[in-house]
Protein backbone atom coordinates (compact mmCIF):
# COMPACT_ATOMS: atom_id res chain seq x y z
CA UNK A 1 0.00 0.00 0.00
CA UNK A 2 2.90 2.27 0.58
CA UNK A 3 4.78 1.39 -2.39
CA UNK A 4 7.81 0.34 -0.68
CA UNK A 5 10.69 -0.25 -2.78
CA UNK A 6 13.76 -0.86 -0.17
CA UNK A 7 13.11 -2.72 3.22
CA UNK A 8 15.10 -1.80 6.05
CA UNK A 9 15.27 -3.45 9.68
CA UNK A 10 16.81 -5.72 11.90
CA UNK A 11 17.86 -9.55 11.89
CA UNK A 12 15.05 -10.25 14.26
CA UNK A 13 12.66 -8.39 12.88
CA UNK A 14 13.44 -9.82 9.11
CA UNK A 15 13.57 -13.20 10.41
CA UNK A 16 9.89 -13.18 11.63
CA UNK A 17 9.20 -11.67 7.80
CA UNK A 18 10.43 -15.20 6.27
CA UNK A 19 12.49 -12.82 3.80
CA UNK A 20 14.40 -16.00 3.06
CA UNK A 21 11.76 -17.46 1.54
CA UNK A 22 9.89 -14.55 -0.60
CA UNK A 23 11.22 -11.37 -1.12
CA UNK A 24 8.77 -8.93 0.16
CA UNK A 25 9.99 -5.80 -1.88
CA UNK A 26 10.99 -5.36 -5.68
CA UNK A 27 14.29 -3.65 -4.64
CA UNK A 28 16.82 -4.15 -1.96
CA UNK A 29 16.37 -5.39 2.17
CA UNK A 30 19.39 -4.42 4.72
CA UNK A 31 19.63 -6.22 7.44
CA UNK A 32 21.30 -3.34 10.19
CA UNK A 33 22.94 -5.49 12.50
CA UNK A 34 23.42 -9.11 11.94
CA UNK A 35 23.73 -11.23 8.82
CA UNK A 36 20.41 -13.15 7.62
CA UNK A 37 19.92 -14.61 4.12
CA UNK A 38 17.86 -12.64 1.56
CA UNK A 39 19.20 -9.32 3.12
CA UNK A 40 22.38 -7.06 2.51
CA UNK A 41 23.95 -6.37 6.18
CA UNK A 42 25.32 -3.12 7.06
CA UNK A 43 28.54 -4.34 8.40
CA UNK A 44 29.30 -5.81 5.55
CA UNK A 45 28.39 -2.71 3.12
CA UNK A 46 30.76 -0.50 5.83
CA UNK A 47 33.61 -3.17 4.75
CA UNK A 48 32.83 -2.37 0.98
CA UNK A 49 31.45 1.21 1.12
CA UNK A 50 32.49 2.14 -2.35
CA UNK A 51 29.43 0.04 -3.44
CA UNK A 52 26.60 2.21 -5.47
CA UNK A 53 23.31 1.41 -5.55
CA UNK A 54 21.76 4.19 -6.57
CA UNK A 55 23.25 7.34 -8.69
CA UNK A 56 22.43 10.89 -6.98
CA UNK A 57 19.24 12.59 -7.55
CA UNK A 58 17.86 16.37 -6.97
CA UNK A 59 15.31 15.82 -4.34
CA UNK A 60 12.68 18.80 -3.13
CA UNK A 61 12.39 19.33 0.44
CA UNK A 62 8.80 19.66 -0.54
CA UNK A 63 9.12 15.56 -1.62
CA UNK A 64 7.44 13.21 0.97
CA UNK A 65 10.04 12.42 3.14
CA UNK A 66 8.47 9.86 6.03
CA UNK A 67 4.96 8.67 5.79
CA UNK A 68 4.08 7.72 9.35
CA UNK A 69 1.07 6.82 11.39
CA UNK A 70 -2.02 7.95 13.28
CA UNK A 71 -2.13 6.64 16.43
CA UNK A 72 -5.27 4.79 15.51
CA UNK A 73 -6.50 6.01 18.89
CA UNK A 74 -10.36 5.76 18.02
CA UNK A 75 -10.36 3.77 14.49
CA UNK A 76 -8.03 2.73 12.04
CA UNK A 77 -4.46 4.25 11.98
CA UNK A 78 -4.56 6.63 8.77
CA UNK A 79 -1.19 7.29 6.57
CA UNK A 80 0.14 10.70 6.90
CA UNK A 81 2.54 12.26 4.26
CA UNK A 82 5.41 14.19 6.17
CA UNK A 83 8.07 16.22 3.88
CA UNK A 84 10.95 17.57 4.91
CA UNK A 85 10.68 20.69 5.42
CA UNK A 86 7.77 20.28 7.27
CA UNK A 87 9.84 18.34 9.62
CA UNK A 88 12.18 20.74 9.52
CA UNK A 89 9.69 23.19 10.45
CA UNK A 90 8.57 21.24 13.50
CA UNK A 91 11.98 20.66 14.91
CA UNK A 92 12.57 25.14 14.94
CA UNK A 93 8.92 25.51 16.20
CA UNK A 94 10.12 22.89 19.70
CA UNK A 95 13.17 24.97 19.50
CA UNK A 96 11.49 28.14 19.88
CA UNK A 97 8.79 27.22 22.16
CA UNK A 98 11.49 25.35 24.52
CA UNK A 99 14.78 27.41 24.17
CA UNK A 100 16.23 24.72 23.05
CA UNK A 101 20.03 25.74 22.35
CA UNK A 102 23.17 23.69 21.22
CA UNK A 103 24.45 23.40 25.08
CA UNK A 104 21.00 21.27 25.84
CA UNK A 105 21.13 17.33 25.25
CA UNK A 106 17.80 16.24 24.45
CA UNK A 107 16.19 12.05 25.44
CA UNK A 108 14.27 10.76 22.84
CA UNK A 109 13.01 8.18 24.84
CA UNK A 110 9.55 6.87 22.59
CA UNK A 111 9.78 4.33 19.37
CA UNK A 112 12.01 5.97 16.65
CA UNK A 113 8.99 5.43 14.06
CA UNK A 114 6.63 8.12 15.93
CA UNK A 115 6.79 11.45 14.62
CA UNK A 116 7.72 12.57 18.26
CA UNK A 117 10.95 10.70 18.61
CA UNK A 118 11.62 12.22 14.97
CA UNK A 119 11.43 15.72 16.22
CA UNK A 120 14.02 14.58 19.34
CA UNK A 121 16.68 13.24 16.94
CA UNK A 122 16.11 16.40 14.49
CA UNK A 123 16.03 19.38 16.45
CA UNK A 124 19.70 18.47 18.23
CA UNK A 125 20.86 18.47 14.47
CA UNK A 126 19.87 21.86 13.48
CA UNK A 127 21.01 23.36 16.78
CA UNK A 128 24.34 21.92 17.24
CA UNK A 129 23.44 19.72 20.73
CA UNK A 130 23.14 16.46 21.66
CA UNK A 131 20.53 13.49 21.44
CA UNK A 132 20.51 10.68 23.50
CA UNK A 133 18.30 7.97 22.13
CA UNK A 134 16.77 5.31 24.74
CA UNK A 135 16.13 1.44 23.26
CA UNK A 136 13.23 0.40 25.68
CA UNK A 137 11.35 2.63 28.47
CA UNK A 138 11.36 1.75 31.97
CA UNK A 139 10.67 4.51 34.47
CA UNK A 140 14.19 3.47 36.59
CA UNK A 141 15.91 3.82 33.03
CA UNK A 142 14.71 7.03 31.99
CA UNK A 143 15.37 8.81 35.11
CA UNK A 144 19.06 6.73 35.02
CA UNK A 145 20.17 8.14 31.69
CA UNK A 146 18.79 11.54 32.73
CA UNK A 147 21.40 11.25 35.51
CA UNK A 148 23.94 9.79 33.51
CA UNK A 149 24.16 11.42 30.47
CA UNK A 150 23.48 14.83 31.59
CA UNK A 151 19.95 15.15 29.59
CA UNK A 152 18.48 18.70 30.22
CA UNK A 153 15.70 18.51 27.74
CA UNK A 154 13.26 15.98 26.60
CA UNK A 155 9.47 15.28 25.20
CA UNK A 156 7.68 12.51 26.83
CA UNK A 157 4.15 10.96 26.13
CA UNK A 158 2.00 11.57 29.18
CA UNK A 159 1.70 7.96 30.35
CA UNK A 160 5.63 7.59 30.88
CA UNK A 161 5.22 10.50 33.18
CA UNK A 162 2.29 8.43 35.19
CA UNK A 163 4.98 5.64 35.92
CA UNK A 164 7.96 7.94 36.12
CA UNK A 165 5.40 10.00 39.17
CA UNK A 166 3.92 6.48 40.68
CA UNK A 167 8.40 5.55 40.50
CA UNK A 168 9.57 8.71 42.35
CA UNK A 169 6.72 8.23 44.54
CA UNK A 170 7.30 4.39 45.72
CA UNK A 171 11.04 3.86 45.12
CA UNK A 172 12.56 7.32 44.83
CA UNK A 173 15.67 8.66 42.96
CA UNK A 174 19.00 9.52 44.42
CA UNK A 175 21.02 10.51 41.40
CA UNK A 176 21.35 13.98 40.04
CA UNK A 177 19.32 15.72 37.47
CA UNK A 178 20.17 18.25 35.23
CA UNK A 179 16.89 18.01 33.36
CA UNK A 180 16.16 21.96 32.49
CA UNK A 181 12.70 21.13 30.63
CA UNK A 182 10.25 18.68 30.28
CA UNK A 183 7.70 18.33 28.19
CA UNK A 184 4.39 16.03 28.46
CA UNK A 185 2.83 15.38 25.16
CA UNK A 186 0.19 12.61 23.28
CA UNK A 187 -2.46 12.47 25.28
CA UNK A 188 -3.65 14.23 28.40
CA UNK A 189 -2.01 14.05 31.68
CA UNK A 190 -3.81 14.26 35.18
CA UNK A 191 -3.53 16.81 37.36
CA UNK A 192 -2.40 14.91 39.97
CA UNK A 193 0.60 13.28 38.50
CA UNK A 194 1.11 17.00 36.95
CA UNK A 195 1.09 17.78 40.55
CA UNK A 196 3.40 15.31 41.98
CA UNK A 197 5.60 16.13 39.66
CA UNK A 198 5.88 19.44 40.05
CA UNK A 199 7.40 18.55 43.78
CA UNK A 200 9.65 16.20 42.60
CA UNK A 201 11.16 17.62 39.31
CA UNK A 202 12.94 21.13 40.14
CA UNK A 203 12.62 21.99 35.95
CA UNK A 204 10.64 23.94 33.90
CA UNK A 205 7.53 21.68 33.09
CA UNK A 206 4.97 21.60 30.23
CA UNK A 207 2.25 20.13 28.46
CA UNK A 208 1.41 20.37 25.27
CA UNK A 209 -1.49 19.61 22.55
CA UNK A 210 -1.01 18.16 19.05
CA UNK A 211 -1.47 15.75 16.88
CA UNK A 212 0.36 13.62 14.03
CA UNK A 213 -1.24 15.68 11.00
CA UNK A 214 -0.37 19.66 12.85
CA UNK A 215 2.44 18.56 15.13
CA UNK A 216 2.56 20.90 18.36
CA UNK A 217 -0.52 23.14 18.06
CA UNK A 218 -0.61 24.68 22.03
CA UNK A 219 1.87 24.52 25.45
CA UNK A 220 1.59 25.89 28.58
CA UNK A 221 4.22 26.12 31.47
CA UNK A 222 2.61 25.28 34.60
CA UNK A 223 5.69 26.50 36.76
CA UNK A 224 4.18 29.98 35.64
CA UNK A 225 -0.06 28.76 35.41
CA UNK A 226 -0.59 26.71 38.46
CA UNK A 227 -4.02 27.94 38.13
CA UNK A 228 -4.62 26.09 34.90
CA UNK A 229 -3.34 22.48 35.53
CA UNK A 230 -6.33 21.81 33.72
CA UNK A 231 -5.68 23.42 30.38
CA UNK A 232 -3.05 22.32 27.88
CA UNK A 233 -2.10 26.14 27.19
CA UNK A 234 -2.34 28.62 24.46
CA UNK A 235 -1.35 28.43 20.55
CA UNK A 236 2.00 28.90 20.06
CA UNK A 237 3.24 31.04 17.38
CA UNK A 238 2.41 30.67 13.96
CA UNK A 239 -0.35 28.23 15.22
CA UNK A 240 -4.12 29.73 14.59
CA UNK A 241 -6.66 28.15 16.79
CA UNK A 242 -10.28 28.16 16.82
CA UNK A 243 -13.39 26.41 18.36
CA UNK A 244 -16.37 25.86 15.72
CA UNK A 245 -19.86 23.52 15.85
CA UNK A 246 -20.94 20.91 13.92
CA UNK A 247 -21.59 23.40 10.86
CA UNK A 248 -18.69 25.11 10.87
CA UNK A 249 -19.39 28.14 13.05
CA UNK A 250 -17.32 29.61 15.49
CA UNK A 251 -18.64 28.82 19.06
CA UNK A 252 -18.45 31.55 22.22
CA UNK A 253 -15.43 31.27 24.40
CA UNK A 254 -16.19 28.86 27.40
CA UNK A 255 -18.35 26.66 24.95
CA UNK A 256 -16.97 23.08 23.80
CA UNK A 257 -16.89 22.20 19.85
CA UNK A 258 -14.66 21.06 17.59
CA UNK A 259 -10.61 22.05 17.72
CA UNK A 260 -9.48 23.08 14.35
CA UNK A 261 -5.92 24.36 13.70
CA UNK A 262 -4.20 26.68 10.79
CA UNK A 263 -0.38 25.93 11.05
CA UNK A 264 2.84 25.95 9.00
CA UNK A 265 3.32 22.36 10.33
CA UNK A 266 0.50 21.08 9.21
CA UNK A 267 1.05 17.45 7.13
CA UNK A 268 1.40 16.73 3.68
CA UNK A 269 -2.12 14.64 3.24
CA UNK A 270 -3.14 10.87 4.14
CA UNK A 271 -1.08 9.04 1.82
CA UNK A 272 -3.63 7.74 -1.78
CA UNK A 273 -6.55 9.17 0.58
CA UNK A 274 -7.51 12.52 -1.29
CA UNK A 275 -10.85 12.43 -0.36
CA UNK A 276 -10.50 11.91 3.56
CA UNK A 277 -7.53 14.65 3.11
CA UNK A 278 -10.20 16.93 2.44
CA UNK A 279 -12.64 16.26 4.22
CA UNK A 280 -10.23 16.29 7.31
CA UNK A 281 -10.05 20.78 6.58
CA UNK A 282 -12.57 23.67 6.88
CA UNK A 283 -11.68 26.73 5.13
CA UNK A 284 -7.99 26.11 5.36
CA UNK A 285 -7.99 24.52 9.16
CA UNK A 286 -7.46 21.40 9.74
CA UNK A 287 -10.13 19.13 11.74
CA UNK A 288 -8.31 17.64 14.86
CA UNK A 289 -11.52 15.44 15.58
CA UNK A 290 -10.71 16.08 19.30
CA UNK A 291 -13.33 18.56 21.42
CA UNK A 292 -11.99 21.07 23.54
CA UNK A 293 -12.68 25.01 24.71
CA UNK A 294 -11.18 28.03 24.90
CA UNK A 295 -11.34 30.75 28.29
CA UNK A 296 -11.44 34.12 28.84
CA UNK A 297 -6.93 33.89 28.53
CA UNK A 298 -6.88 32.10 25.39
CA UNK A 299 -5.96 28.48 27.28
CA UNK A 300 -7.16 25.05 26.29
CA UNK A 301 -9.16 22.57 27.65
CA UNK A 302 -9.58 19.24 26.02
CA UNK A 303 -12.19 17.77 26.66
CA UNK A 304 -11.76 14.15 24.82
CA UNK A 305 -12.24 12.71 21.03
CA UNK A 306 -15.53 14.14 18.76
CA UNK A 307 -16.24 10.29 18.35
CA UNK A 308 -15.53 9.50 22.00
CA UNK A 309 -18.82 11.94 23.35
CA UNK A 310 -21.63 9.67 24.78
CA UNK A 311 -25.06 11.09 23.95
CA UNK A 312 -27.58 9.99 26.42
CA UNK A 313 -31.03 10.78 25.91
CA UNK A 314 -30.10 13.89 23.84
CA UNK A 315 -27.25 15.40 26.39
CA UNK A 316 -24.05 15.89 25.43
CA UNK A 317 -21.48 14.27 27.89
CA UNK A 318 -17.70 13.81 27.57
CA UNK A 319 -15.77 10.89 29.03
CA UNK A 320 -13.11 12.94 30.59
CA UNK A 321 -15.14 15.00 33.67
CA UNK A 322 -16.23 11.01 34.63
CA UNK A 323 -13.24 9.87 34.54
CA UNK A 324 -11.07 12.43 36.58
CA UNK A 325 -13.87 12.38 39.51
CA UNK A 326 -13.47 8.49 39.31
CA UNK A 327 -9.26 8.11 39.22
CA UNK A 328 -9.45 10.63 42.15
CA UNK A 329 -10.82 7.60 44.00
CA UNK A 330 -8.06 5.95 45.47
CA UNK A 331 -9.21 2.14 45.05
CA UNK A 332 -9.00 2.53 41.03
CA UNK A 333 -5.59 2.61 39.07
CA UNK A 334 -7.28 3.38 35.75
CA UNK A 335 -10.57 3.78 33.84
CA UNK A 336 -11.87 4.59 30.91
CA UNK A 337 -15.70 6.04 30.12
CA UNK A 338 -17.57 5.23 27.16
CA UNK A 339 -21.09 4.62 25.19
CA UNK A 340 -22.58 1.71 25.78
CA UNK A 341 -25.58 0.90 23.17
CA UNK A 342 -29.53 1.54 25.29
CA UNK A 343 -33.07 1.01 23.66
CA UNK A 344 -34.31 3.99 25.38
CA UNK A 345 -31.51 6.46 25.59
CA UNK A 346 -29.70 5.91 22.63
CA UNK A 347 -26.83 5.48 24.82
CA UNK A 348 -25.76 5.34 28.56
CA UNK A 349 -22.35 5.75 30.56
CA UNK A 350 -20.38 2.47 30.93
CA UNK A 351 -16.76 2.63 32.84
CA UNK A 352 -14.12 0.27 33.07
CA UNK A 353 -12.20 0.31 36.22
CA UNK A 354 -8.68 -1.20 36.39
CA UNK A 355 -8.67 -1.78 40.13
CA UNK A 356 -5.49 -1.17 42.51
CA UNK A 357 -6.28 -4.32 44.11
CA UNK A 358 -9.05 -6.91 43.33
CA UNK A 359 -9.64 -8.11 46.99
CA UNK A 360 -9.94 -4.95 48.41
CA UNK A 361 -12.34 -3.15 45.74
CA UNK A 362 -15.30 -1.66 47.20
CA UNK A 363 -17.76 -0.76 43.79
CA UNK A 364 -20.35 0.21 45.95
CA UNK A 365 -18.06 2.78 47.16
CA UNK A 366 -17.28 3.45 43.84
CA UNK A 367 -20.86 4.47 43.18
CA UNK A 368 -21.21 6.13 45.74
CA UNK A 369 -18.38 8.46 45.39
CA UNK A 370 -20.12 9.01 41.91
CA UNK A 371 -23.43 10.45 43.27
CA UNK A 372 -21.62 12.98 45.04
CA UNK A 373 -19.27 14.13 42.82
CA UNK A 374 -21.39 13.51 39.09
CA UNK A 375 -24.58 15.00 38.14
CA UNK A 376 -26.98 13.04 37.40
CA UNK A 377 -26.89 12.72 33.90
CA UNK A 378 -22.88 12.20 34.36
CA UNK A 379 -23.82 8.87 36.06
CA UNK A 380 -22.50 5.77 34.80
CA UNK A 381 -25.03 2.89 34.52
CA UNK A 382 -22.96 0.12 33.80
CA UNK A 383 -19.83 -0.60 35.48
CA UNK A 384 -16.95 -3.15 33.94
CA UNK A 385 -14.06 -4.60 36.05
CA UNK A 386 -11.11 -4.98 33.75
CA UNK A 387 -7.28 -6.09 34.34
CA UNK A 388 -6.18 -4.02 32.12
CA UNK A 389 -6.74 -0.89 29.75
CA UNK A 390 -5.93 -1.55 25.53
CA UNK A 391 -3.26 0.81 24.46
CA UNK A 392 -1.34 1.18 21.68
CA UNK A 393 2.82 1.23 21.42
CA UNK A 394 3.09 4.97 22.61
CA UNK A 395 0.41 4.57 25.81
CA UNK A 396 -2.61 5.77 24.41
CA UNK A 397 -5.74 4.44 25.35
CA UNK A 398 -7.60 2.62 22.19
CA UNK A 399 -10.70 3.30 23.26
CA UNK A 400 -12.75 1.81 19.81
CA UNK A 401 -10.96 -1.67 21.22
CA UNK A 402 -12.18 -1.65 24.68
CA UNK A 403 -15.20 -0.18 23.31
CA UNK A 404 -15.47 -3.66 20.88
CA UNK A 405 -14.37 -5.98 23.35
CA UNK A 406 -16.86 -5.05 26.39
CA UNK A 407 -19.82 -4.82 24.34
CA UNK A 408 -18.65 -8.52 22.58
CA UNK A 409 -18.26 -9.92 25.59
CA UNK A 410 -21.44 -8.58 27.32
Amino acid sequence: AADVDHLVSNERILAQLEITETPLVQGNTFSIDEPIKGSLCLKELMKNHNRQFASTVNVSSNEPFILTMTSGSTGAPKPIILTQETKIQRAKAAQLAYDISKDDVTLAATPLYHSLAERLVVTPLITGGTSVVLKRFTPKLWLETISEMGVTFTIAVSSQLAQVANYLSTEGFDGSLKLRCLVSSSALLEVPVKEALLRALVCEFHECYGTSEIAIATSIYYNANEGKLDSVGRAIPGVDLKIVDDSGAYVETGQPGEIVCKTPMIYGGYYKLPELTKQAFIEGYFRTGDIGKLDSDGFLKFLGRKKEIIISGGINIYPSDIETEIRNIDSVKECAAFPYPDEQLGEVIAVAIVPESKEDFNLRAVKKACLIALSDFQQPRKYFLVEELPKNGLGKLMKHELIKQLIRIH
